[in-house]
């Protein structure tokens, strides 16, 4: 057995020697492990870094475009319009103003534009002073530069009353009287056949029995072509026509319920002339209420230009919108899909119902 001894030792260190080489290699494969997981942290936590320097970037964007604190949810940016007058901003790619104010004291006029996205009031009331304003220009955010004008001085709405901004519900608005308008280019689409959605914040503060006109683009209620948007305060429906050219054709369409003149109403139509069922061509809806499907006329609509343009407060003489404005957006597409979200978004901001 002693013969064999040394074998036995050199098998023993053989053993050995495979029993640390197997130990290191677990080490090493360990710290393979650990540098690899260690690696992985420090991506993770460049990323980290990464994307919250990406998020400040577009924060500070956002301010810098804003002129303050970000805006949330502008109404444009999730629902593109083809017309957007507001006295809040609606779009952040938007660069202009709200509106452009007369100064009633010596007529002197100046752009009034948006502070964290409201209407920049402190410029607006230092420049009127303790004199009214007139808007001269509400301005089309839309980016479609359809502006509304209106160079009649007596013809203009106010928006500062003897040195007091004009508001609603704790909000500007613009204040129509007996012989205001503001004027814009024409829109054939709410008469011709496309569909069309119309959304409007208002509040009429007179409870006379006559039409008052919140937009319109015919001539008057009789003839001629185009599409008037209309309240009668008492007994309180609003209605939504089309005409074409003598006949007032597809689409005549009236709530059934009383709302009285002291409330603000959000109002939104989904307008399409061509639509082969009759009470499908307006669907009226006031704030969150059911959508008011009543017309029975089945005029043919017709492609022709509107007889006049765009008409804000204003159709006929006798048809004048007396009371406040807060927002008028115009979809000349589909937007039946939308209608709430674009209903919510701006009953989040005035608050209405």
């Amino acid at each position: 057995m002693k013969k064999y001894k040394p074998y036995l030792t050199r098998v023993d260190l053989v053993k050995n020697q495979v029993e640390r080489e197997r130990i290191q290699e677990q080490e090493a494969a360990k710290k393979r492990k650990q540098r690899i997981q260690e690696q992985n942290r420090q991506n993770h936590l460049r990323y980290q870094e990464q994307l919250r320097s990406e998020l400040a970037a577009r924060y500070f964007h956002a301010v810098q475009s804003t002129g303050g604190e970000v805006e949330s949810s502008l109404l444009l940016d999730d629902y593109p319009a083809t017309r957007a007058y507001s006295l809040r901003k609606l779009s952040s790619t938007y660069t202009g103003n709200a509106v452009r104010v007369r100064r009633g004291s010596d007529n002197t006029e100046q752009d009034i534009g948006f502070v964290n996205g409201e209407l920049d009031t402190t410029s607006l009331l230092s420049f009127v002073g303790s004199a009214t304003g007139f808007v001269t220009t509400w301005y089309d955010q839309s980016g479609n530069t359809n502006d509304a004008t209106m160079p009649t001085n007596v013809n203009q709405p106010q928006i500062v009353s003897s040195g007091t901004l004009v508001e609603e519900s704790d909000k500007p608005a613009i204040k129509w009287d007996s012989n205001d308008s503001l004027a814009a280019t024409r829109i054939n689409e709410l008469h011709n056949g496309t569909k069309c959605f119309v959304a409007a914040v208002v509040k009429s503060v007179t409870s006379s029995t006559g039409r008052q006109t919140i937009i319109a683009t015919s001539q008057n209620f009789s003839s001629n072509r185009g599409y008037t948007l209309y309240l009668i305060t008492n007994p309180g429906t609003i209605t939504s026509n089309i005409f074409n050219s003598t006949t007032p054709r597809p689409s005549s369409n009236t709530t059934n319920s009383d709302y009285p003149h002291t409330s603000r109403y959000l109002v939104t139509d989904i307008i399409d002339a061509d639509e082969s069922t009759a009470e499908n061509r307006s669907i009226l809806n006031i704030n969150d209420g059911s959508g008011v499907k009543n017309n029975t006329l089945t005029g043919t609509p017709t492609a022709l230009d509107s007889t006049r343009g765009l008409m804000i407060g204003y159709q006929v003489s006798d048809s004048f919108f007396k009371g406040r404005m807060q927002e008028i957006v115009i979809y000349t597409d589909d937007q039946t899909s939308n209608r709430t979200a674009i209903k919510n978004n701006i009953n989040t901001h005035y608050s209405i119902y």
